[in-house]
C-alpha cells in the first residue's frame, strides 16, 4: 500500500476564515495526511531553525499573500498550491507564476483567473465555498424583531445587510 501524501495548510491564522477552511479540510478530504501551520507559525520555525521540523509532500497557502511572504522558502522544493479567493490588487495575483496549482473558490473567480489573468484550466480548480445552514440561515419574524430592538431599528425601516471585506471587490 502506498504512503498517503503529507499536505502542510498554512493558513493566515488557526482562528480566521482560513484556519477554518484548513481544519475542514484536514477532517473531510480522505486520502492525505495533513498537517496545519499557521503563516506565523511557519515564520516562527524558520527563524529559529531556517527549516521546518515537518515532513510534507506538498504545501497548500490558503491566501496568495502568504504564498508570497513564503515563496523562497517552499515554491523551489516541493508542490506549491495556492489558493485565490478574490483579486484584491496584483499581490493577488503574483503566485499564479510560481504555483503548481490554483484553487478558486467560485466560478466567477475561476473565470476571471482563466480569462483576464490567463491561468491554464489545467492549472486552476474550483472548490467552492461552502455554507454552514445551521449556522447562517435566514432569522425568523421573532429573531428579526428581536434583533431590530437590540440596535434601536423600527420595525417599519428598510435594512439591508453587508458582510465581506471592504478591499473584497
Amino acid at each position: 500500500m502506498s504512503k498517503k501524501p503529507s499536505v502542510l495548510l498554512v493558513p493566515d491564522s488557526q482562528y480566521w476564515v482560513t484556519g477554518t477552511i484548513a481544519k475542514k479540510i484536514a477532517s473531510q478530504v480522505q486520502g492525505i495526511k495533513t498537517i496545519i501551520c499557521s503563516a506565523p507559525l511557519v515564520n516562527y520555525l524558520l527563524s529559529i531553525n531556517n527549516n521546518l521540523p515537518l515532513e510534507f509532500d506538498v504545501v497548500h497557502f490558503l491566501t496568495p499573500h502568504i504564498a508570497s511572504q513564503l515563496k523562497d522558502e517552499f515554491f523551489n522544493y516541493c508542490a506549491c498550491v495556492t489558493t485565490i479567493h478574490h483579486v484584491e490588487n496584483q499581490r493577488s495575483i503574483e503566485p499564479i507564476a510560481y504555483s503548481d496549482a490554483i484553487m478558486s473558490v467560485s466560478e466567477q473567480w475561476l473565470k476571471v483567473l482563466c480569462n483576464k489573468y490567463k491561468v491554464s484550466s489545467e492549472k486552476v480548480f474550483l472548490v467552492p465555498n461552502g455554507i454552514d445552514i445551521n449556522l447562517y440561515s435566514v432569522p425568523t419574524n421573532i429573531q428579526k424583531k428581536m434583533a431590530r430592538d437590540k440596535y434601536g431599528i423600527s420595525q417599519d425601516s428598510l435594512v439591508v445587510g453587508f458582510s465581506a471585506k471592504r478591499s473584497s471587490n
